[in-house]
């Protein structure tokens, strides 16, 4: 009896499971792994149904069955390796060419009777039953055809050992592969032996190998396999074994009652009991139908409640981190895997850096920069990138041997965007953790999270720049005056004992150099002493850009004496650093800062404010660029008046013109007649009263650099050479390094530097055009020419005054403001302004 069953029973058990595989396979997705493994399935079927044929000696002989099923056995090695050579990506047309044309050589062989000369089923009488057992005799090519099996099945393995041996990650999805080959390939073994040929031991091993094929194929989704078949099939069997029992019942019950005396006719009889039937089994059909639906839809329904519960919390949060666990909690949910990590977008160094991980100690140590082939291939397109098309995908053969380095030691298996009105935010980056290899579904289900998580990222994001640009100041990025308020609040109500030192920054004389250099200029000087300060600070302290040209910083847990030398170290740096830009001449400020401390000299957040400010108004009036600690005894007295009276500015600015007078008499005279027209200009044009001030002190300081000028050229009686006359146009310059040691005259600059720029832009020092020559400038230039003209120098002789007018109107809209000249013309025309007589100096 047992010899019967495993007789007959391993053949058709190999039909059914077979037969049940290539059902399942056609009702899923196709691709060309699954195209293959469907033939090979036809194959095992042709073989074990042959087998059955031929042992139930169905025509037209047994002989003809036994050429079947000997042909099919030469298939199965064929499709076994072509779709070895599909899946372990060890492609080669030549081989499948050749292999296919040596199985077409035996096919033929078999078919003309030199493979197998002669199958029949003899019939034995053992115990009185008869038995049948199989004889067959070998032709001369047989050796031929069946050794060309085994080593095509051995080339197989040897394809499988080959990828089995390039990593960890291959042996685990190869591992099922390979034990089933191998079991194929021993079973066909043992089957020549003619005492163990004789049992079905070859369609145990093609069992065996189909089954872990299969449970390999759908364990770790090794092609592209969807089971859609599953459920209606298992659904169908339930449900018509329930109608089979609902059949039975009901008939049990027509039988029954049928003997009972009822006043209802068969019909009607028949009717009530079907729905009585209906009544009773509706209830239990539909509850069979909900746990089916529950069981194969279970994991879905867990995966898509998943996904609902995150995005119902990440709408309402806006904070990334907590955004960003969220989605590597659930991603860990969907896919079971712990190796999971986010990379978000830093514009700033133009790479994708690693944001956070699923442990949080498994941190990676690289970034992806925006030239990498993943972030170029998420810009065109949103679909998923697999560890296979690293390995084999043409786009990816760009990747630089580093970044594969970084991929490998991550044991990258797949990469999703983040993506957000199709600009890539993010990434998320799973690897390879144990056994855990990304399904179809997962995948599917993963892309779906990223994408919502995308949304809620993107908010974050942009609420962490809006609060950003709330507290940073938009030029230099550092802390604005709002955030240095709230944080004053904070560290003076949590200090007890615990110094805090606050150093107030001042820019020296910044508005002089906006006036003269613009505002752009001034941008670049702030933005540039900004980054003096966190060049120093690093990551101490709270750097603040407290307002206009003032800075200020707060160290915590910072004493008197660091603190100090921190403020010498900025200073330092910011008075050697150039604020020019390019290849411009070297321009120079320097910064004055004041110094206090919390507690030990200030009780709260006003005072320690307040004192640090008094600390940098004593730095700025006792001559700038220095840094001063608060002190009380200094603060409680008289601060020392920098600022002088009219009277001594005055005395200050004919000082200094006696002194270039000792050198060239003519400067004195014409200073001060330079100094009445340009006053006069200004005050008809509108100026204020101190603005009129100002331009008539610039006048008066405005040839002083002439001091630094050779005699000989100040006095020389000829034409100027060319070099001559550009050493003589350098007492601007040198003006001006007179001028910014005088704290009280630093108002005059602007006026003095401009007064030789002409309105087409074409004069000196800086070229400069139209309205930005300072107003004061415009005036003195007028005045200064005219003066020129109608005075005696040492190479020329005066000219009239009606030559000197017709001279400035002639010129005006090039050389000189053409509404300044005009009214300068009309004062002097109109006897309004009055000439002064030359002074002419003999030697």
């Amino acid at each position: 009896m047992l010899v019967n069953v495993v007789y007959w029973g391993i053949p058709l058990l190999a039909l059914i499971i077979n037969s049940i595989l290539l059902l399942l396979l056609g009702l899923a997705k196709k691709d060309r792994h699954i195209n293959v493994l469907m033939i090979f399935l036809l194959s095992m079927i042709l073989w074990a149904a042959s087998s059955i044929f031929m042992k139930m000696q169905l025509d037209p002989s047994v002989l003809f069955w036994n050429r079947v099923m000997v042909s099919a056995i030469t298939f199965v090695p064929y499709f076994a390796y072509i779709f070895v050579s599909l899946f372990t990506n060890q492609i080669s047309k030549f081989g499948m060419i050749l292999w296919g044309g040596i199985i077409i050589i035996i096919t033929t062989l078999n078919a003309a009777g030199v493979m197998v000369t002669s199958a029949e089923m003899v019939p034995i009488v053992r115990d009185g039953i008869t038995h049948y057992e199989f004889k067959y005799a070998l032709g001369t090519w047989s050796i031929f055809g069946f050794g060309s099996i085994f080593i095509l099945l051995s080339i197989c393995m040897d394809k499988m050992r080959k990828a089995f041996a390039k990593d960890d990650i291959q042996r685990l999805r190869l591992r099922p592969v390979l034990v089933g080959l191998f079991v194929l390939y021993l079973g066909m073994i043992l089957n020549v032996i003619p005492a163990i040929g004789k049992y079905p031991v070859d369609f145990a091993a093609g069992i065996i190998a189909s089954s872990v094929l299969f449970y390999s194929i759908y364990k770790n989704n090794l092609v592209e396999l969807k089971l859609v078949a599953t459920r209606t099939v298992v659904t169908t069997i339930v449900f018509s074994a329930m109608f089979v029992v609902i059949a039975f019942v009901t008939g049990e019950f027509l039988n029954l009652f049928r003997g009972i005396n009822t006043r209802f006719n068969d019909q009607m009889f028949v009717l009530l009991t079907t729905l009585a039937t209906i009544v009773v089994f509706m209830p239990i059909i539909q509850f069979v139908h909900k746990k089916i639906d529950d069981y194969f839809y279970r994991k879905v329904n867990l995966q898509n409640e998943l996904i609902k519960q995150f995005t119902l919390t990440v709408s309402n949060i806006l904070d990334l981190d907590n955004i960003t666990n969220h989605l590597l909690n659930v991603a860990h949910e969907l896919s079971g895997n712990n190796r999971i990590y986010v990379f978000l977008n830093d514009q700033s160094i133009k790479s994708y850096v690693h944001h956070a991980s699923y442990q949080r100690l498994d941190k990676v140590t690289f970034d992806i920069r925006h030239t990498h082939p993943f972030v170029r291939w998420f810009l065109k397109n949103d679909e998923t990138i697999f560890d296979e098309h690293v390995q084999n995908h043409p786009f990816f053969k760009t990747m630089w041997d580093k970044e594969q380095q970084d991929l490998l030691m991550m044991r990258f298996q797949a990469a999703f965007p983040l993506k957000y009105d199709n600009d890539l935010i993010g990434m998320l980056l799973i690897g390879h953790g144990g056994t855990f290899i990304l399904n179809e579904d997962e995948e599917k289900m993963i892309a779906t999270l990223c994408a919502t998580a995308s949304i809620a990222i993107n908010n974050a994001s942009m609420f962490l720049k809006f609060q950003e640009e709330a507290i940073k100041d938009s030029l230099t990025g550092l802390y604005n005056h709002r955030y240095f308020i709230d944080k004053m609040e904070d560290f003076c109500d949590e200090k007890d004992n615990e110094p805090l030192s606050l150093l107030m920054i001042n820019v020296d004389m910044f508005a002089m150099f906006n006036d003269i250099y613009g505002n752009q200029a001034g941008d670049r000087a702030l933005i540039k002493i900004a980054e003096a300060i966190q060049f120093v600070c690093g990551s101490m302290g709270i750097l603040i850009r407290y307002g206009g040209d003032m800075f200020a910083i707060l160290l915590d847990q910072t004493d008197t004496y660091f603190a100090y030398e921190m403020a010498e170290k900025i200073r330092m740096r910011v008075e050697n650093m150039s604020m020019a830009a390019g290849d411009e001449v070297a321009r120079h400020l320097t910064i004055s800062i004041g110094l206090s401390v919390c507690p030990m000299l200030a009780k709260d957040d006003k005072q320690l404010i307040e004192q640090a400010n008094k600390a940098l108004d004593l730095a700025k009036k006792s001559g700038r660029n220095k840094t001063i600690i608060f002190d009380p005894k200094t603060a409680s007295e008289d601060m020392p008046q920098v600022m002088q009276s009219e009277e001594m500015n005055m005395a200050t600015i004919y000082a200094l013109t006696a002194a270039i007078d000792a050198k060239d008499h003519y400067t004195f005279g014409h200073s001060q007649r330079v100094a009445k027209y340009a006053s006069a200009i200004a005050q008809k044009a509108g100026a204020s009263p101190e603005e009129v001030n100002t331009i008539r002190q610039a006048a008066l300081l405005h040839d002083v650099g002439k001091i630094g000028i050779p005699e000989h050229i100040l006095t020389k009686y000829s034409k100027l050479e060319d070099h001559e006359y550009e050493t003589m146009k350098m007492h601007v310059d040198m003006s001006i390094t007179i001028i910014k040691y005088l704290p009280s005259f630093s108002h005059v600059i602007p006026a003095v530097l401009g007064h030789h720029e002409r309105w087409d832009g074409k004069g000196y020092p800086r070229q400069v055009a139209g309205e930005n020559i300072a107003f004061g400038a415009r005036c003195i230039g007028i005045a200064d020419a005219f003066d020129a003209i109608t005075s005696n120098r040492h190479y020329k002789t005066l000219l009239s005054v009606d030559y000197a007018l017709e001279e400035i109107e002639r010129n005006a809209g090039t050389q000189f403001d053409p509404r300044l000249a005009k009214i300068f013309v009309e004062l002097v025309r109109s006897g309004e302004l009055i000439i002064e007589p030359s002074r002419t100096y003999e030697n």
